[in-house]
């Protein structure tokens, strides 16, 4: 098992039976379904869906992870509020950049062309 976001599809692939991802707390279908098309051999809408992952977890993960998952998770309507010194909130940048990404992975579609 991983409990990296970006080792997600990797260690699918090699056979994991699932993770532990921050990632999954926003979109926890998403993360499903990646594995689902994993396990079926539908490996390149896997492996999109996987890089199209990677920019929230570039948003999210910065030094002050996991604080600006707390962010995240209100721009998706829960309220979960901040994180504890001495972690810091998301930045706005930050935040604009997960809100960006989680508006492109909404209209990832899974089903085979």
């Amino acid at each position: 098992m991983s409990g990296d976001d970006d080792l997600g599809f990797p260690t699918f692939l090699l056979g994991s039976p699932g993770g532990i991802f921050t990632t999954a707390n926003l979109i926890p279908a998403f993360h499903q379904k990646v594995f689902e098309a994993t396990v079926n051999s539908n490996i390149a809408i896997a492996r999109a869906a996987h890089y199209a992952l990677l920019p929230l977890v570039e948003a999210l993960y910065t030094a002050d992870h996991p604080g600006p998952l707390k962010d995240a998770m209100a721009l998706i309507g829960y309220q979960v509020g901040r994180a504890r010194a001495p972690l810091q909130r998301a930045t706005a940048a930050n935040l604009e950049r997960a809100k960006i990404a989680l508006q492109r992975l909404d209209a990832i579609s899974f089903e085979q062309p």
